[in-house]
């Protein structure tokens, strides 16, 4: 078993971080309907991994991404109404990489007797209070 470096998954032997994303990402789209709630939690899923792996990504994105969570946690905008939001110009945040282990990773994040949304509000949660507001204070 294999440990991810970025957010501290636990890996199965011969998978990326990545891969076990793309993985949860598969089997949540085949589970669940085309509804607004399933998008919401997507997008939620998208944002917590991004911003746990920062690298390969823009400063502006991870920007975006972290005001997106800011709006969505902090602010308690849905996530779709909050990416219209995002249409307008704001200021965009310091980042610092700080590569974590974070409690809550694309390994762990997921209960399977929880709504999907349910599960990637408490990833992006655990994300927001580690990473985002930690940015802001510094």
């Amino acid at each position: 078993m294999n440990v991810c470096p970025s957010c501290g998954a636990y890996l199965p032997d011969g998978m990326t971080c990545r891969d076990l994303f793309l993985q949860v990402m598969e089997r949540e789209y085949r589970t669940m309907t085309l509804r607004r709630d399933y998008l919401a939690a997507r997008k939620l899923v998208e944002l917590s991994y991004m911003l746990q792996h920062p690298h390969g990504y823009t400063h502006k994105e991870l920007s975006l991404a972290a005001r997106m969570l800011t709006l969505i946690i902090h602010e308690g905008y849905f996530p779709l109404d909050a990416a219209e939001i995002l249409d307008t110009p704001f200021e965009e945040h310091f980042w610092q990489d700080n590569l974590t282990h974070c409690p809550l990773n694309i390994g762990n994040f997921r209960y399977e007797d929880e709504p999907f949304l349910d599960s990637a509000y408490r990833w992006a949660t655990s994300v927001f209070d580690l990473l985002v507001c930690s940015q802001e204070m510094v």
